[in-house]
């Protein structure tokens, strides 16, 4: 499956549960908690298979943006507070890895540009397989989001 922006009402909810028993314990955990109450940090879910991630932090021009890319987990992002903006390419074209995998983190940055840009606006899910680099954080004042971690088969 390739990156793409849910809206929580769609059917397209239905799609990536069926495709992963995972992905309908996230879709569970958002049907019984309010993310906008939850405390910063992490948030077990099922142990290193599915945990949540509550941060905030100051967004930034497109133009500051790093790409990123995870080996183990899809990273599903929720903007909470407004919209955010989301630089995204093909981990496939990107060639100047800034470093090597941070593997106990699950992450490597690249000094590539994104191709292209995705917005997803509050409460809407935008998820990210290991296949695409993406860029968060694209926009101007404080964003709260919240990040589920998906492990990979």
């Amino acid at each position: 499956m390739q990156s793409i922006v849910i809206k929580p009402e769609s059917d397209e909810t239905h799609r990536w549960a069926a495709a992963d028993a995972r992905f309908g314990k996230m879709f569970d955990y958002l049907k019984t908690h309010s993310l906008d109450t939850l405390a910063e940090g992490r948030h077990e879910i099922d142990g290193e298979e599915i945990f949540l991630l509550i941060v905030t932090g100051e967004m930034h021009p497109a133009s500051n943006g790093v790409l990123e890319a995870h080996d183990r987990y899809f990273d599903v992002q929720i903007p909470l507070l407004q919209p955010e903006r989301f630089g995204l390419a093909s981990r496939a074209q990107c060639h100047a890895p800034r470093g090597t995998m941070d593997t106990a983190a699950d992450i490597l940055f690249f000094d590539d540009s994104p191709r292209r840009y995705v917005d997803a606006g509050p409460g809407e899910l935008i998820v990210f397989t290991p296949e695409t680099a993406h860029a968060p954080m694209i926009g101007s004042g404080t964003q709260r989001k919240a990040v589920f971690k998906i492990k990979c088969n």
